[in-house]
C-alpha cells in the first residue's frame, strides 16, 4: 500500500495521529461558520506546547471562495 485516504471523525483522526500514521493532512476551508459539532481533532487529549505535534504548510490553493491547505509533519528531533 502506497497511500491511504482516511476520512473519518475526531476519533479516527486522533487515533491515526496518536500512532504517527499521518504523513499529510489536507484541510478544506470555506468562508462559512455554522457552529456546533466536534472539531476534527477534538478526541486528542490536551498537550503542552512542548508535546504538540508540529506541522508545516506545504501548499495552499484557493478555489473560488474555498481554500485547500496541505500540512506535512515536521521531523522530530
Amino acid at each position: 500500500i502506497h497511500g491511504l485516504l482516511v476520512e473519518g471523525g475526531a476519533g479516527v483522526f486522533s487515533a491515526f495521529l496518536d500512532q504517527r500514521f499521518v504523513d499529510r493532512i489536507d484541510v478544506f476551508l470555506a468562508p462559512k461558520i455554522i457552529g456546533g459539532g466536534l472539531g476534527a481533532f477534538s478526541a486528542i487529549k490536551a498537550l503542552s506546547l512542548g508535546d504538540a505535534r508540529n506541522f508545516a504548510v506545504e501548499n495552499s490553493v484557493a478555489s473560488g471562495e474555498d481554500t485547500q491547505i496541505t500540512f506535512r509533519p515536521l521531523q522530530e528531533e
